[in-house]
Formats: C-alpha cells, sequence, structure tokens
C-alpha cells in the first residue's frame, strides 16, 4: 500500500512539474460593471480590455463558480471583446478552457486565442459545440436553458489540428477522445483573447490557457486521489 501511494504522489508532482499556467482570467479582480477599458487584471495578459464590431453590453457580474464572471447581453451582429496576451512560447501545444452558459440563443459565441476566428470554439449557428462552425462529429447540442458547460480545447501548432472536450472529467484526455475536431491554420502562439457573442445573452468565467490539460481543467478528483495516498502513509506508520 505504501508503493501505490508513494507512486501516486510521485506521479502527481511529475505531471504538475510539467505543466505551464499560461494566463488565467478568472474576472475577480475588476469591480462589478463595464469590462471595457478596464486593464488586464491577471498575468499574462497586455493592455485594456477592448470593444469591437457591434456594440453588446459586457459586464463584469455573477459568475458561474458563486463569483464573478463576464456577463454579456448581445445585440444583432457580431459584438467582441478582447485583450492582448504575452504568454511565452508554448512549444507547439496549447491547451484552453472556459465555463460557458446562455439562455437565449441568436447566433454564434466563440473563444479565440489566435487573434483570428481559427480555433474559436463555443457555440456555433448549428446550435452544438462547434470549432468555428465546423459541425461536431457525435453533434454534440449547446443547451440554450442556462446549462454551464465545461469546454476544453487542445490546439496543435504543428499540425493545425484543433480539439474540443465537453464537460471533461478529470485532466487526462487522450487523442481520439475528443467531441470536435478540426484542422485549420492559427498562427504560432496565443497573441489575442477574443470572445464573440451574434446577439446572444451569455455568462463566460475562469478561462485559463496552459500547455497540458493539468493547467486548465479543475482536478478535485486528483487532489482528493493526492490526500488519499497522504492518508495511506500515515496509516502505514501508524501500524
Amino acid at each position: 500500500m505504501r508503493k501505490i501511494a508513494v507512486f501516486m504522489i510521485v506521479a502527481f508532482v511529475a505531471a504538475a512539474s510539467q505543466a505551464v499556467l499560461l494566463m488565467e482570467e478568472s474576472f475577480e479582480n475588476y469591480a462589478p460593471g463595464p469590462l471595457a477599458g478596464t486593464p488586464g487584471a491577471e498575468a499574462g495578459q497586455v493592455g485594456n480590455w477592448t470593444l469591437q464590431g457591434t456594440a453588446a453590453a459586457w459586464d463584469v457580474g455573477p459568475g458561474l463558480d458563486g463569483g464573478q464572471g463576464l456577463v454579456t447581453v448581445g445585440t444583432g451582429g457580431d459584438g467582441d471583446i478582447y485583450i492582448d496576451l504575452a504568454t511565452p512560447s508554448a512549444g507547439g501545444v496549447i491547451w484552453v478552457s472556459y465555463e460557458v452558459s446562455t439562455p437565449r440563443y441568436g447566433g454564434h459565441l466563440y473563444l479565440s486565442t489566435s487573434g483570428g476566428w481559427g480555433g474559436a470554439f463555443g457555440h456555433g449557428w448549428n446550435q452544438t459545440v462547434t470549432i468555428n462552425n465546423t459541425t461536431a462529429p457525435n453533434n454534440v447540442p449547446f443547451p440554450i436553458d442556462g446549462t454551464t458547460l465545461q469546454l476544453v480545447e487542445m490546439i496543435d501548432y504543428n499540425t493545425n489540428e484543433q480539439r474540443v472536450w465537453v464537460n471533461p472529467v478529470g485532466p487526462t484526455l487522450p487523442v481520439g477522445t475528443e467531441d470536435v475536431y478540426r484542422v485549420e491554420g492559427i498562427g504560432t502562439d496565443p497573441t489575442r483573447l477574443i470572445i464573440r457573442n451574434y446577439n446572444n445573452d451569455a455568462t463566460y468565467d475562469n478561462i485559463r490557457i496552459g500547455t497540458t490539460a493539468f493547467d486548465v481543467i479543475p482536478e478535485p478528483s486528483t487532489l482528493a486521489l493526492l490526500g488519499l495516498a497522504g492518508l495511506a502513509l500515515v496509516a502505514r506508520k501508524r501500524k
């Protein structure tokens, strides 16, 4: 039992040591109210949040985790808000995740880190989870009832492949288990975080960019496992 516990701790520490969180936006570090014109409050961001396209209301307000989030009320047309990124080179692969909920559908809503719409993922025109309006292989519906989704994307800049998982369980996401897949040129590294809303009401929260899935997916199960491993060691010593 002691060997198993030690192995679990070593495996967890090894995985964590290889992970690098490039950016995290929790929306907890802003005063409630309009986000546009506000300096970025998290590491890896440069300059102010900026509106472009058709105007929409982008306000810091009640989030999806009990704290604050980005609440937007859409209008007819593409409304975007963005901030530039100053993230280090990701070595070819990055992971991106965010939480999103919408009670009203009027078009697409996306998040992108490429500076354009290559690799943008979220809610497409076909009312499914998509990458830049790619039809999902499993046709995963995007609920329009206020349900919170966690969307996780892996971007491989070497192969231009993007893969999206919907509400993944745990930080281990093997290639081939994704819900959406697309090949599309998107640059070399994260350059700009853009959030787009086309006439939807929505809330966004907990945006993360990292070099592994461990960076961007909450790990309560892994932390619990680590705790159990520690308890096993204590029990072993008491014997």
